[in-house]
């Protein structure tokens, strides 16, 4: 595959219909004496032609945390090296235009985030490790369940059938790395 069109890291990445979305990150040039600065750039690699497209920018630099949702993609929370962030942000490819939506109940970095049924969950925080969040797409409006979640940052989640797993993380920045997998399931969710 061709090279990505600008180095970066921390970037989220999620497939859809045949592109891979690159979305934000960080990045550290001699210009700026190698200090991390965040990103907006937004850019697909069509996998079948082998080329890259620069899209729309998101609507704020960030690291965050990326789905998709009935062929749009969503953005939630993140860190701009300056803070957390509580942005909500979704991304249609048909019209190559980001719309904000509306912010999470609070800051929110180093977390994941995963659809389950018609929910977006988001799990762990940098300050509040058990943060998790959930967004209803049919009402709305996000919630701040107590699930059963062992507080990581830094952890990854995925959706399988009816549940979600979040995988890994850490508990401190000097700490070790977690080798937990933690299944949550849609009646979970649905308690709450």
């Amino acid at each position: 595959a061709k090279p990505t069109p600008a180095p970066r890291r921390n970037s989220r990445s999620v497939f859809l219909d045949g592109r891979i979305y690159v979305l934000g990150g960080s990045f550290s040039n001699k210009a700026s004496r190698y200090q991390l600065r965040s990103t907006a750039t937004t850019a697909a690699y069509d996998i079948a032609q082998n080329k890259w497209i620069k899209l729309a920018a998101m609507p704020s630099a960030k690291s965050t945390a990326a789905v998709v949702k009935d062929g749009k993609i969503y953005v939630a929370g993140g860190f701009n090296h300056s803070q957390a962030l509580n942005v909500f942000e979704r991304y249609d490819p048909l019209t190559n235009e980001w719309q904000s939506l509306s912010p999470l109940p609070q800051n929110i970095s180093a977390h994941s985030a995963a659809i389950l049924g018609n929910k977006l969950v988001l799990f762990g925080d940098y300050a509040t490790l058990n943060s998790t969040l959930v967004y209803d797409f049919d009402s709305q409006v996000w919630s701040q369940p107590e699930l059963k979640f062992q507080g990581t940052r830094h952890n990854t989640a995925t959706s399988l059938a009816n549940e979600i797993y979040v995988v890994g993380g850490n508990i401190n920045s000097k700490g070790e790395s977690l080798d937990l997998i933690q299944p949550i399931s849609l009646s979970d969710l649905s308690s709450n």
